[in-house]
């Protein structure tokens, strides 16, 4: 049975989303910021966090109001601002000095902003913070550079309620061993690295699984190293470059530098390691039957460049789920490649390229058969105002590669749109994604059911940068949050009780509303809603490619958010207000 759960990391210009839409017209409310907002982020309960270079604020998402802004939390990376799931608990990793080489910590009420407990100021800097749901833990990992025994790298354990230290573990003997990479906030004048470029911690029963250095099991209850399986895992520039540790059937899976390592869950045992994939990155894998199938290359985030890069070979390699041995290669994606899906009835890996729809026959001995494979093509362009075409079985036009990072997409003959992602839906068929297209495959015909294309707002076109993250796969494990140390200031724990009661009526609303929240995907491009008319969001239909409502938002590049759960649209207009709007009503 598979432990952990994998699912598509989803950039700004897709969502899925809900059922009903309104028109720009119907504004629910709206707000001006006290600076420009860095980032955004809906939590658990539906309220609106705001970063900025100045501050950290809370937003009501019923009317607006400010719930609180905290101006001692400034210039925070998304990365350092961690929810603890189900609690109306966040936890602040704050870096200080030069390159971040002290930290502090804080635990802060989401109803109120108030700190419910923080540390004192710590030497040595913080790489990241996650948080254990299961067993209300939060534990750090912080380089020591204090006295010479005590030198390294360690874990850190806290109870969230209270923040009493519960256990502290040496990691590794020296501190900065591991490949970290640049953080979120870094500036001209400020540069500090973390766990940032590396996938998140996952954990199974009574037991943490590291990912940073290889593979190393943590018992939760007493921090104490149950195995380790030490190799390279992180890219030296490119962030997320490796397969995240998949748990299936009491073996641990994972990857570093072209090499697929099987290892016993009970005893660390390593079962088998497969041959090396020259100049390959493994970025997924799937346990298929007796096979594990690894996805070579695609596109990864190079923080020092900030752009992506597509890395090479694209392709698909099988090995032997028993022995490791490498059953058959395919080294043939043409310029993209999306994330994998397996499809059992039919022996079958899916993917899609720059061009085609591919599939392999996953039992193949040797040479490579292919299943089928699909060119990806368009009906007609569409305009601004056109719908476009459903039940298409053979389309015409062409997508015409991939725009790598930092390249620009433009309308018309010279449109270029690479699928990012495939994804499974509700009545079995899939979905491939583009930047502005999409469009549904029913594997067991082997036909395409229908396509979508809406041109890229404005003629010099967007970035590929976010979009192509959808190219990544991530670990769903929970929800991580980071906390150290402990000074309370008074009883945290009955703090949180009298924070949750008074968040009920987010929690009513948000899960009252989710019947809905994947039927929807939008896509950015120009639309038209009565005498409005610009840049904006379409929905469209899931399951039948049909066009739904837009929103206008009339900017060249906007930023918003939506919130699925209390199906809500964020758009901050110019980065200084909010407005909001309300897809349920």
């Amino acid at each position: 049975m598979r432990k952990i759960v994998s699912c598509l990391v989803v950039a700004a210009l897709i969502f899925s989303g809900p059922l009903q839409f309104v028109s720009a017209k119907e504004v629910v409310w709206e707000t001006t910021l006290e600076d420009k907002m860095s980032w955004s982020q809906v939590t658990y309960f539906g309220t609106l966090l705001v970063g900025s270079k100045t501050s950290l604020s809370s937003y009501n998402p019923e009317n607006g109001g400010l719930m609180w802004r905290r101006e001692d939390f400034n210039k925070i990376a998304p990365f350092d601002v961690r929810e603890m799931s189900g609690l109306p608990v966040i936890i602040i990793n704050q870096d200080q000095g030069l390159g971040g080489s002290k930290t502090k910590l804080s635990a802060v009420s989401l109803v109120d902003g108030k700190i419910l407990w923080e540390t004192d100021t710590m030497a040595g800097n913080s790489l990241g913070a996650y948080s254990v749901p299961s067993h209300k833990l939060a534990i750090l990992f912080r380089n020591v550079f204090t006295e010479a025994e005590d030198n390294g790298l360690y874990i850190f354990a806290y109870d969230v309620e209270s923040g009493e230290l519960k256990w502290k573990t040496l990691y590794q003997k020296k501190p900065n061993v591991i490949q970290t990479h640049l953080a979120d906030n870094v500036g001209m004048f400020y540069v500090r690295n973390d766990f940032s470029g590396h996938h998140e911690p996952v954990v199974d029963g009574d037991h943490l699984y590291a990912p940073f250095a290889g593979v190393h099991c943590f018992d939760l209850l007493t921090g104490n190293l149950k195995w380790e399986v030490s190799f390279k895992t992180a890219h030296k520039t490119l962030k997320k470059a490796y397969a995240p540790i998949l748990i299936e059937e009491g073996i641990v899976y994972a990857t570093g530098e072209g090499v697929v390592y099987a290892i016993d869950q009970e005893s660390g045992r390593l079962k088998w390691k497969s041959p090396k994939v020259p100049s390959g990155l493994i970025a997924q894998l799937i346990v298929a039957e007796d096979m594990v199938l690894a996805r070579l290359g695609g596109n990864f985030y190079n923080q020092g460049a900030k752009a992506f890069k597509l890395d090479k070979p694209l392709g698909v390699v099988a090995f032997n789920k028993q022995t490791g041995k490498m059953l058959w290669e395919f080294k043939g994606a043409k310029e993209s490649i999306t994330n994998l899906v397996y499809l059992p009835g039919q022996n079958t890996v899916m993917f899609a390229d720059a061009n085609s729809l591919i599939g392999i026959d996953a039992k193949s001995a040797g040479q490579v058969k292919e299943t089928f494979k699909l060119p990806l093509e368009f009906k007609r362009n569409i305009g601004v105002s056109d719908v476009a075409s459903t039940s298409v079985k053979t389309l015409t036009g062409g997508i015409g590669g991939l725009v790598r990072a930092g390249a620009k997409m433009a309308i018309g003959k010279d449109r270029k749109d690479p699928p990012v992602a495939v994804t499974k839906q509700p009545n079995g068929s899939l979905v491939v994604r583009g930047r502005q297209h999409l469009l549904a495959f029913d594997p067991s015909k082997q036909e395409i059911l229908w396509s979508t294309y809406y041109a890229a707002p404005g003629s010099s076109g967007f970035e590929m940068a976010i979009m192509t993250t959808l190219t990544a796969l991530s670990v769903l494990q929970t929800q991580f949050s980071s906390m150290t140390g402990y000074s309370s200031s008074y009883n945290a724990g009955k703090s949180i009780e009298r924070s949750f009661q008074s968040m009920d009526k987010f929690l009513d609303r948000r899960f009252s509303k989710t019947q809905n929240t994947e039927r929807y995907s939008y896509i950015l491009t120009r639309v038209s809603d009565g005498e409005d008319a610009g840049i904006g969001i379409m929905a469209i239909d899931m399951e039948t490619g049909e066009p739904g409502e837009q929103i206008v938002f009339d900017e060249k590049d906007p930023e918003y958010k939506v919130d699925d759960m209390s199906q809500r649209v964020y758009h901050f207009k110019g980065k200084k207000n909010i407005v909001a709007y309300d897809l349920g009503q």
